[in-house]
């Protein structure tokens, strides 16, 4: 028995975008302007080995003009002043940039936390030297000590930030060209992969196999000979990164019809869809690996006849879309389990789609339940069709 139904309830209106403007190049440029108002790249380890090398500079560096310029007796001191200062001041700036990044805040706001932190290190390290020197602490000599303390400790905040978000920016450029490569390479490997899957040996012996013990009812021989053309009208379909959900859900009605006839009572499968999940954008052959799975490993230990049920919806500006099959789940340890294979889409919806894309499985005695989440980006539906 299989069972097709699409919703016919309308969708809520949501931001027509395109599929290159989810890889936009503008978008790219800009989110690496994020590092210019709060930390994302340097980890603590690596904002450790920045503050080493970076303090270690600016001794050798004011050891020099100090020794050049003046002739003190306590040059030694001031440097060390001056130096643990700055690094205590730094290290607390770090923490604030780390909390502004958490709070995931606008670059306006960013911005204006981030002149707030360093105006107030800068007073408060003015402040704290200037208690020191009444009590005889050394410092160079100056007509009006406090204006000095305040722009030197301006002058070493405003070269450490130079410093740090260069840094960061650096960081995230490379992140951003690796990820870009990366998405590339993944989507070029889809396509290969996705020729040599859909046309592989087994799967077309079968099916043809089935076109001849059919060829005997009336009817049944051309429908599932259709059936076998549409399917592999869409494998051989130019991939692109992003493509409606809608264009591979109408292949895998011709994909479970298949697998209807060939395995006639031993299955049972349903396929669910709203309007509004066929023009969400998605990359190419998402949905078609689970199916896969669930055939292979599902027939192991399902009771026929094997229950399958594929189901895709938009709720609050996202896509979920849940495969479920009877059976048991078969541990990614083993010689020959489905882990490898969820674990390759997982990293290219991470790719193409960022952090917001999700892919979870529920492994239940008797069922189990693959299921993911992505952005609704969508088009129009004459797009979509």
């Amino acid at each position: 028995m299989t069972m097709y139904r699409f919703d016919s309830a309308p969708a809520a209106s949501s931001p027509l975008r395109s599929p290159a403007a989810a890889v936009s190049p503008w978008r790219e440029g800009l989110s690496l302007l994020r590092p210019l108002t709060y930390s994302s790249r340097l980890t603590p380890r690596g904002f450790w080995i920045f503050q080493g090398f970076f303090w270690a500079f600016s001794i050798l560096s004011l050891t020099a003009m100090l020794r050049t310029f003046y002739t003190l007796p306590d040059v030694y001191s001031i440097i060390l002043g001056r130096i643990s200062t700055g690094f205590v001041l730094t290290c607390l700036l770090y923490r604030c940039y780390r909390w502004m990044h958490r709070r995931h805040l606008g670059w306006k706001a960013a911005l204006l936390w981030l002149c707030f932190f360093n105006m107030a290190a800068a007073a408060a390290g003015t402040v704290f030297w200037g208690a020191l020197l009444q009590r005889g602490f050394a410092e160079l000599p100056s007509a009006s000590p406090l204006a000095s303390l305040l722009l030197a400790r301006i002058i070493a905040l405003i070269t450490w930030n130079v410093a740090f978000f260069a840094v960061e920016f650096i960081l995230a450029f490379h992140a951003a060209r690796m990820e870009a490569s990366e998405a590339k390479l993944a989507a070029q490997a889809s396509e290969l992969k996705q020729l040599q899957s859909q046309l592989n040996p087994h799967f077309l012996f079968n099916a043809l196999n089935t076109i001849i013990v059919s060829a005997g009812a009336t009817g049944t021989a051309r429908e599932v000979t259709q059936n076998l053309a549409d399917y592999l009208r869409f494998s051989l379909h130019e991939a692109r990164l992003l493509e409606p959900l809608g264009r591979e859900l109408d292949a895998l009605e011709s994909y479970l019809e298949l697998q209807r006839v060939r395995f006639q009572e031993g299955l049972e499968c349903s396929l669910v869809a709203s309007p509004a999940a066929r023009r969400v954008m998605v990359p190419p052959m998402v949905i078609q690996p689970l199916l896969e799975n669930a055939f292979k490993f599902g027939r192991r230990s399902s009771e026929a006849p094997m229950q399958l049920r594929v189901s895709a919806l938009v709720e609050d500006h996202f896509l979920t879309v849940e495969v479920a099959n009877s059976g048991a789940w078969v541990p990614p340890g083993s010689s020959d389990s489905p882990g490898s294979g969820l674990t390759n889409l997982r990293r290219r919806l991470h790719l193409l789609l960022g952090e917001e894309a999700s892919l979870e499985v529920q492994r239940g005695a008797e069922e189990v339940i693959v299921t993911i989440r992505l952005p609704a980006e969508t088009v129009s539906s004459a797009q979509a069709t």
